[in-house]
Parts: C-alpha cells; sequence; structure tokens
C-alpha cells in the first residue's frame, strides 16, 4: 500500500491570496520526508509506504532523500 504527495506551486500567490508564501511548499516536502506532517503520521500508522512528488516547487530540493523528482516546470504562470 502507499499513499503519494504532489507537490508544486502555482503562481496566484502573487495576487496576495494564498495563506502562505512559495517558500512554504519547499518546508512542507522537508516536513513529509522527515516524518513529521500528518500525511506521514497517518502512513506509518496504516503501514502504507509515503512517497513524495515534487512536479514543480519553485524553490527544488536537492538534499533531500527520497524525494521523487518529475519536475514539469517551476510552479505556474499567474
Amino acid at each position: 500500500m502507499a499513499i503519494t504527495v504532489f507537490a508544486a506551486d502555482h503562481g496566484v500567490v502573487a495576487e496576495g491570496v494564498s495563506a502562505y508564501p512559495q517558500a512554504v511548499t519547499r518546508e512542507m516536502l522537508r516536513n513529509f520526508l522527515s516524518g513529521g506532517a500528518a500525511i506521514s503520521v497517518l502512513a506509518r500508522a496504516i503501514g502504507a509506504r509515503l512517497e513524495v512528488v515534487d512536479v514543480g516547487v519553485v524553490e527544488p530540493l536537492r538534499d533531500c532523500g527520497g524525494l521523487v523528482v518529475a519536475r514539469a516546470g517551476a510552479g505556474t504562470a499567474n
């Protein structure tokens, strides 16, 4: 059993409509991979493998093991 989380940023954040800046996406990836996020805890509780995929984070991680990189770009346009 596996749970897959796909992460990317959207450009609409430039309009001030997002609660968090794009830098938070990068930190959430770190949290997923280190086992600290709620989805990480749920995956462990049910014995599922957690797969984290970067499909377009503006600031990509280069130093985190376990991250699947399948980038379509660096976020989206506004």
